[in-house]
């Protein structure tokens, strides 16, 4: 309940104060997604507050619990691409769709929901589209960051939808392989389902699991200028 009840003044705040800021001077960095990227931020631990601080660069995050590419996937008004600021970004990091497929099809038979999300060769549907406009927010770079799956042993609301958020990792892989600047980090296999990584909820990443997975799209993002 105590965890619940933190979920909740999570979302509201991000709500209300929509974007959280670590480092200092002008963010480079732009973080947008849900939960997964939003988890910890009360502790200052969330993922792109690893990325600032092994990079030395600022990291405006504007991730949203809840929040999907779709207004239907989405548990509170407002969509990922809505999170988008205008400005001059090096990169722009997302990450999201796990929702969508959770609310809109139970990620059951959700053929057509991935699809509508991004097509299998990775050319078409609403995560191409929301690249686009990451670019025409000023990012000069992308980085995807896949999702995770479940906990070793199972568990957690979010194991039925395992297949279905590997299979959009494979698209995700097939979209940046055809854009030099889209970056596509799988985290599945450097998280491999250890426990110690997932919060109580074996949904959303504990304090070591936002540093692993933090430190993995710091090497990619890279020290600032």
């Amino acid at each position: 309940m105590p965890r619940l009840i933190l979920m909740i003044a999570l979302v509201l705040t991000a709500l209300v104060s929509c974007a959280r800021t670590t480092g200092g001077g002008q963010p480079s960095v732009l973080a947008i997604g849900d939960s997964v990227m939003a988890w910890n931020r009360d502790k200052s631990a969330s993922i792109p507050d690893v990325v600032a601080r092994a990079t030395g660069r600022t990291v405006l995050n504007a991730s949203v619990p809840g929040q999907g590419l779709t207004r239907e996937g989405s548990l509170f008004p407002g969509t990922i691409g809505g999170q988008l600021r205008r400005g001059s970004w090096d990169w722009i990091i997302a990450n999201g769709g796990a929702n969508d497929l959770n609310r809109i099809c139970n990620c059951s038979r959700c053929d057509a929901e991935i699809d509508r999300l991004i097509s299998v060769d990775g050319s078409g549907g609403l995560w191409p589209g929301l690249v686009q406009q990451m670019k025409a927010a000023g990012g000069r770079n992308i980085l995807i960051m896949g999702y995770y799956g479940p906990a070793q042993g199972g568990g957690g609301a979010f194991a039925k939808c395992s297949d279905e958020v590997a299979e959009l990792d494979r698209r995700f892989a097939r979209l940046a392989a055809a854009d030099p600047r889209v970056t596509h980090v799988l985290t599945r296999d450097p998280f491999g389902g250890a426990r110690a990584l997932y919060d109580d909820d074996l949904i959303h990443p504990s304090l070591r699991g936002s540093e692993v997975l933090g430190q993995l799209l710091a090497r990619t993002v890279g020290a600032g200028g």
